[in-house]
C-alpha cells in the first residue's frame, strides 16, 4: 500500500495552501436542501478531494478528477487527466443527472469556476454551458 502520505495528510496540506471558503459549504448545504445536485471537479487527485469533502460534511458531493494509483518506492501517482478527460467527464455525469430525463429544466446549471482552465467547459465543442 501507499504509505508515503496519507489521503488525510495530503488533504490537510492542501487546505493549508488553498483553504475552502465557508460559502461554498454553504452553498453545497443549499443545494442539498433544494434538491441540486452539486459536483466537483478538479485537477486533484479524486482520493484527496473525497477525503476534504468528508470532513467538510460534505461526502454525498460527487467529484470528478484524476485517480491515483499507488507507485514507484509507494508514492501516489495521478492517473492522466487533462482538460478533455474533465469535460468528457461531466458530460458524462450531467447526461446521467435528472435534469437531462427532463425532471429539472436544463437551463438551471450553475457553474462556478475559480481557474484558468475553467473556462474550456465554457469554450468546448459541443457547448456543455451556456
Amino acid at each position: 500500500p501507499c504509505l508515503s502520505t496519507s489521503a488525510a495528510d495530503t488533504a490537510q496540506a492542501v487546505l493549508a495552501l488553498a483553504p475552502i471558503l465557508p460559502d461554498f459549504v454553504d452553498f453545497c448545504e443549499l443545494a442539498s436542501v433544494t434538491e441540486w445536485e452539486v459536483c466537483v471537479v478538479s485537477s486533484s487527485l479524486k482520493v484527496v478531494v473525497r477525503e476534504i469533502l468528508r470532513d467538510l460534511g460534505l461526502g454525498h458531493v460527487s467529484v470528478l478528477a484524476p485517480d491515483a494509483l499507488c507507485g514507484a518506492g509507494n508514492a501516489w501517482q495521478c492517473t492522466d487527466w487533462s482538460t478533455t478527460d474533465a469535460t468528457r467527464s461531466l458530460r458524462g455525469w450531467l447526461a446521467s443527472r435528472p435534469a437531462a430525463r427532463g425532471r429539472h429544466d436544463p437551463a438551471e446549471l450553475i457553474f462556478v469556476g475559480a481557474a484558468t482552465h475553467d473556462g474550456a467547459f465554457v469554450c468546448c465543442e459541443p457547448p456543455l454551458i451556456h
